[in-house]
């Protein structure tokens, strides 16, 4: 798949980024990243472009360096840089993910950004639809990192190159002679995904003789994404129709995994809902989990769902959640919300 042509598609395909929009570029100073910019550079109105690079911190000099390799490729193009350096240490790689785009989020406010540009590629997509599949997962997992989806706020987060090979990114550089940089964690396998991009990607595409094994899983994910648009359309239909609403924490300084105290409650209409079968209740359920996040409870979403299902059917007592939550019959309705603060006997699944 054409690098460049993929971004230019990016203005068209399923609008991804509109003429005109302002967009903010995540640079690490890597090989997608450092592809991505320079073809948006190419593609886009240059004045709405700029560059957020976010200094984890955690490599020292060699951070550092990719750092100033970045703010000197911005000033090469004429874009406008800001490096953002995170203070906190020893993160595990979902800390510094769920960092990493909150600092998305606040400079793109600051700079007035209605997109997020990152440079994910058909190899991060394959390697994301592996690791899901290896924690066990559904059809959404499957469907891999989404192409585009919001970030609060207005802002929303696209991914113009998740159909591009690594080999393309590679040949892009060479044709505009373009450096990058390394990252050596990426060769660390005490990581996840570093260990099915380096050991059980290779083991899998030799024991089929079949290369190109990220490329089709990638286009699996495609495939379910399509799926899960359905699935999006659907919910939003039946909320709109009263029959469901998601539950609204109050936010607040709490941990990744846990909603502030307080909000407004979501709830599922049981009677409104009568027709529904077990794939479409199932659906709700961990629709109104969502913005609870994470694992409700410190439970896996399954299970919390499952327990879900036990009220649903006519369970009694409650399932408690994470930050105080809990969820509950209410007469024809399954209520999520927050515990009242006399602490009775709570249902564990």
């Amino acid at each position: 798949m054409n690098l460049e042509s993929e971004v230019k598609s990016a203005f068209r395909r399923g609008g991804l980024i509109a003429s005109g929009e302002r967009v903010l570029v995540g640079v690490s100073g890597g090989p997608d990243s450092v592809a991505l910019l320079h073809a948006l550079w190419r593609t886009a109105a240059r004045g709405n472009l700029r560059v957020l690079h976010v200094h984890h911190g955690l490599r020292g000099a060699e951070a550092d360096r990719d750092a100033v390799f970045v703010e000197r490729m911005a000033v090469r193009l004429g874009v406008g840089v800001t490096v953002k350096r995170l203070r906190r240490a020893n993160l595990t790689e979902g800390e510094a993910r769920e960092l990493r785009y909150r600092a998305f989020r606040e400079v793109a406010d600051a700079e007035e950004c209605s997109v997020v540009a990152t440079g994910h590629t058909a190899a991060d997509q394959g390697e994301a639809v592996r690791m899901w599949l290896l924690r066990g997962t559904g059809t959404r997992g499957l469907a891999g990192i989404p192409a585009s989806r919001g970030l609060g706020d207005g802002i929303r987060v696209v991914r113009p190159l998740l159909r591009v090979g690594r080999d393309e990114v590679m040949r892009y550089l060479t044709r505009w002679h373009l450096a990058s940089r390394l990252d050596r964690t990426n060769r660390e396998t005490r990581f996840l995904r570093n260990r099915i991009r380096l050991n059980i990607l290779p083991f899998l595409e030799k024991a089929s003789g079949r290369p190109g094994l990220a490329g089709r899983l990638a286009g699996l994910a495609e495939r379910f994404a399509a799926e899960e648009g359905h699935w999006t359309a659907w919910l939003s239909r039946e909320a709109d129709a009263g029959r469901w609403e998601a539950p609204a924490p109050r936010h607040g300084e709490q941990a990744a995994d846990r909603p502030a105290p307080g909000g407004r409650p979501g709830f599922v209409d049981l009677n409104g809902g009568v027709g529904y079968n077990e794939t479409e209740t199932q659906r709700i359920l961990r629709a109104m989990l969502e913005p609870l996040s994470g694992r409700p409870g410190g439970r896996p979403v399954s299970r919390v769902v499952d327990a879900l299902l036990h009220l649903a059917r006519g369970g009694r007592g409650h399932v408690a959640l994470a930050g105080g939550w809990r969820a509950e019959r209410r007469g024809h309705r399954l209520v999520v919300g927050p515990a009242p603060s006399p602490k009775g006997t709570t249902r564990r699944s």
